[in-house]
């Protein structure tokens, strides 16, 4: 969703002037929030999920099901409507807290979120699921009786042109382009109702320079048109290709045939599950964040459900790498790390916006130097900035890191900002960085904490599945703090981890790098990475190698070993089960 500002927007063109401005302003705004916030502390721990979904338009006569487009449009003001608490407050079994629900980048998605945060308390975690059915009751009640509510990851006919794969309202603006037109995929998705929206798919294309390219491999079996060896090459696909049809290339360098898409929609269109905890204080709020970087590929891996892209069962499972080529806005020189002024070699390249964290930030004596082992451009006077400021260096590289990329979405009407006030500026560059886990300093004006947002998972089909994931997130993320384990693998390792769950059916026969050690220590503190971390196979991670290492369920279950086992630890214990 990212920061939900009214205004209007300007265009890249516009933005490029005002980017040394933008940032320093949001760097001054970081140290604000800093200084007022560093020492805060909460005692209760609290979280909440978000899920995103997508609305599909059955016709019963012609047995066609397309992405409805008004939910950006009608829906979403339906469910703003005031009769609405009124309705379901009315009823005794739900608390008087309403579900908030928010757009998203499509026309077609709908995003809720918990009308008040959970706590890990038994009673709230067993809500949850309840919650989420609350939810989706809430939602139907505004459709249409001939549209479904889904919680599906990728929309499988997204793009093709065969036939009709949108079904819009007659009144529809299209920016004066038919709705028929099934070849924009873009200016079909792409939700004009909020500013923010349309903005950043201009200024991604604007600032690319070049066509959006998000290409990935396609499956291969007897059946398909396209002959070509089974290979099932680490991300990204080569970028040597030929174009062979309307939708599949063949890369030249490594012979995979792939699928092709062009449009920001292809992404951004795609649905997650995430999850945000509030830390009792900032020292254990970055502590959470490494640990979630590591633990994020491998919550990707057990939530992957995305195999089919415009209409062609893909070699991969899940929509990471997609989203993340369709956000793009690397030039060629920045992805290829290339002076544009000499054209020599430049290090480090630029990573894409969306993707794996490339920093451990936590102080602890465990976030040792050769784990923060990548590269990654920072921007100097920013971090200058905040050591000044009595930021600490590990805690400054990250913001510093954030503040190398370019603002994509400013209102003209908030350009100039009280910096005691108002955060736009951090958090204008802050939400248009979409990195596996996002570290969340609080807001200026909520008594709200240091947080933690996962953002990998993939969204599952039901509410009891998405309960049982986001459950597991929380009480992992306990047994973190309460057990004081220790995740740590070098960050090029965790980088390896997020390719290797790109690999299909990676949660029955993938392995990942993975510590051998979790526990606290009092051994050594010097030990080579290589006699720390081993791979490991997910059964082995989730449900322990039957010696020494008892699996995460196991320190969850330590954790939380006063309660019942509930069906939804059972569920992800067995995903990663079978064979």
């Amino acid at each position: 969703m990212g920061l939900l500002v009214e205004g209007t927007p300007l265009s890249w063109d516009e933005i490029k002037p005002l980017a040394e401005h933008i940032r320093y302003h949001g760097i001054t705004q970081f140290i604000n929030i800093w200084d007022r916030t560093k020492g805060r502390i909460c005692t209760e721990f609290l979280w909440g999920d978000e899920i995103e979904y997508m609305v599909a338009c059955l016709d019963d006569e012609h047995k066609t099901a397309r992405l409805s487009l008004r939910q950006s449009s009608v829906t979403l003001d339906r469910l703003r409507d005031e009769s609405l608490s009124r309705t379901y407050i009315a009823d005794a079994m739900h608390s008087t807290k309403i579900p908030i629900f928010h757009e998203e980048y499509g026309r077609h998605m709908i995003e809720s979120t918990p009308g008040a945060p959970f706590s890990d308390a038994l009673s709230s975690l067993l809500s949850v699921g309840s919650d989420m059915r609350f939810r989706r009751q809430i939602i139907y009640s505004r459709l249409e009786p001939s549209e479904l509510l889904v919680t599906v990851t990728s929309w499988p006919r997204m793009g093709v042109t065969d036939t009709p794969f949108t079904q819009a309202p007659d009144d529809m603006d299209f920016d004066g382009s038919s709705g028929k037109d099934t070849k924009n995929v873009d200016m079909l998705l792409t939700n004009t109702q909020h500013p923010r929206f349309r903005s950043l798919h201009d200024s991604i294309h604007q600032r690319r320079g070049r066509p959006i390219d998000i290409r990935v491999p396609l499956f291969i079996d007897k059946q398909t048109l396209t002959e070509g060896p089974r290979v099932s090459a680490l991300l990204p696909c080569c970028l040597d290709c030929k174009t062979v049809s309307a939708h599949i290339v063949t890369c030249v360098a490594s012979d995979v045939p792939t699928i092709q898409m062009d449009a920001v929609s292809y992404g951004l269109g795609c649905c997650g599950l995430q999850v945000t905890s509030q830390a009792s204080n900032i020292d254990q709020a970055r502590y959470v964040h490494d640990a979630m970087v590591v633990i994020a590929p491998i919550m990707l891996t057990l939530t992957a459900a995305s195999p089919i892209f415009h209409g062609r069962l893909a070699d991969i499972d899940t929509r990471w790498s997609v989203v993340a080529a369709s956000v793009d806005d690397r030039t060629e020189e920045e992805e290829n790390g290339v002076d544009p002024v000499t054209k020599q070699r430049a290090s480090p390249s630029v990573r894409p916006r969306w993707s794996s964290v490339s920093l451990h930030v936590s102080n602890d004596e465990r976030n040792k130097a050769v784990y923060n082992d990548v590269d990654v451009p920072i921007d100097d006077d920013a971090k200058k900035r905040l050591i000044e400021h009595c930021v600490d260096a590990k805690l400054a590289d990250h913001v510093a890191h954030l503040f190398s990329r370019d603002p994509l979405v400013q209102m003209s009407e908030t350009i100039d900002q009280d910096d005691n006030k108002s955060t736009i500026h951090f958090e204008g560059i802050n939400t248009v960085v979409w990195p596996s886990v996002r570290f969340k300093p609080p807001p200026l004006d909520l008594p709200i904490g240091w947080r933690v947002e996962l953002r990998t998972m993939e969204i599952q089909m039901t509410d009891f599945e998405n309960a049982a994931f986001v459950i597991f997130v929380v009480l992992l993320t306990r047994a973190i703090t309460h057990l004081d384990l220790n995740f740590y693998i070098p960050i090029s390792r965790v980088h390896e981890n997020m390719e290797r769950a790109h690999q299909r059916n990676a949660a029955a026969i993938g392995k990942f790098v993975f510590r051998k050690n979790i526990s606290p220590s009092n051994g050594p503190f010097h030990v080579e990475i290589d006699d720390e971390i081993q791979d490991m196979s997910m059964d082995e991670i989730m449900n322990g190698d039957g010696a020494t290492f008892p699996g995460l369920t196991g320190f969850v279950e330590d954790t939380s070993r006063l309660w019942r086992r509930t069906k939804t630890q059972r569920l992800v214990s067995a995903r990663t089960s079978i064979s």
